[in-house]
């Protein structure tokens, strides 16, 4: 489950939590009350896509019988009795906690610490005790890093749980800057920890490197800043969680034909669509990205069989990656055909 669908969640016990109290909770107050729940302040329009899912939403099964009182300007269940906390899961539902379940052991052993292991041990008893489970274990994650052990990870919920404004050193450009934040959401990429957060600094949402934050100091006494963010937005032209441009691109790739099942299987980002077929059978994608570091990695990951096609700056870009990994290596085309047997994929 994604880190969207678990916010949205939260946020679905948070409105189901409000209408039960039948004070006709208005959508400032939904909104007040997701700020000082959760400690992001979310759209209108995210709350009312929030409450359509949770009226009509099939695969969410709750069927919520949610009014809008005009009179008392202000949201209200028709069915006095009803609350998402009476929905019981049923058996699939049980399955994919399972595997929830298995998937949180695979950090078992970390620095989160043994308040982690604990919670892990009994989430799983409580669900496999619910459920009789006559399957093995039959899940196989890639090994964390090491690095997922990071210390202040633990700390970095607790700023955010509380709104603790920090006074940090952050070392990401290889030059040593203060900066105040205001720390909004921890997001993990590829094993890496990142916090989202509002920099005095810069004057705009930030997402920081954890491994690059040293110094920090709780700024007790300080007012946090809260700015309206939601993460669905904030990365929704973000391939991973650096941005280089922010200007968005409209770029094309293509790709040899081999490589047709996985793209379409796992698209790159969910703006992907295919735009052209060659006559070879290559195939040409359209994304609408911000241009990233990660974007680069990942196209270079495919070699030979992905080329960058516009923009043109894009391509320069591209090109300027090639030509310097090629000159840490100085090799001619013909000793990789004769020596290596590599060729470029047609």
């Amino acid at each position: 489950m994604g880190s969207s669908n678990k916010q949205a969640l939260i946020r679905y016990r948070i409105i189901d939590e409000y209408i039960c109290q039948r004070n006709y909770p208005s959508m400032d107050k939904l909104i007040n009350a997701f700020e000082d729940r959760i400690g992001f302040r979310f759209s209108p329009e995210t709350i009312q896509k929030d409450i359509k899912a949770m009226k009509e939403d099939e695969l969410l099964g709750y069927h919520a019988p949610i009014y809008f009182n005009r009179q008392y300007k202000g949201y209200e269940y028709l069915d006095k009795d009803y609350t998402i906390k009476k929905i019981s899961l049923n058996d699939n539902e049980f399955g994919v906690l399972e595997n929830i379940i298995d998937i949180l052991k695979q950090f078992k052993g970390s620095t989160l610490g043994e308040n982690y292991n604990s919670a892990v041990d009994k989430i799983s008893t409580s669900i496999r005790s619910n459920m009789e489970s006559r399957r093995n274990n039959i899940i196989s994650l890639e090994s964390q890093s090491e690095y997922i052990n990071i210390k202040d990870l633990e700390l970095f919920i607790d700023y955010i749980k509380e709104h603790t404004p920090l006074s940090i050193i952050n070392a990401s450009n290889l030059e040593f800057e203060g900066d105040i934040i205001h720390p909004y959401l921890l997001k993990e990429y590829h094993n890496r920890w990142y916090v989202i957060a509002y920099s005095e600094f810069n004057t705009k949402i930030k997402v920081f490197d954890i491994r690059y934050i040293y110094d920090i100091y709780k700024l007790t006494k300080r007012k946090f800043i809260f700015k309206e963010f939601d993460e669905d937005v904030f990365f929704k032209h973000s391939m991973g969680v650096g941005i280089i441009q922010s200007t968005l691109a409209i770029v094309h790739i293509e790709f040899n034909k081999i490589l047709h099942n996985e793209i379409n299987s796992i698209p790159l980002h969910h703006s992907q669509k295919i735009v052209k077929y060659r006559k070879n059978g290559n195939f040409i994608i359209e994304l609408k990205i911000y241009i990233t570091n990660e974007f680069f990695n990942e196209i270079l990951s495919y070699g030979a069989s992905a080329k960058v096609l516009k923009p043109k700056w894009v391509v320069g870009m591209m090109k300027c990656y090639i030509l310097t990994m090629a000159n840490l290596y100085k090799i001619s085309n013909d000793e990789c055909s004769k020596k290596y047997r590599v060729t470029t994929s047609k």
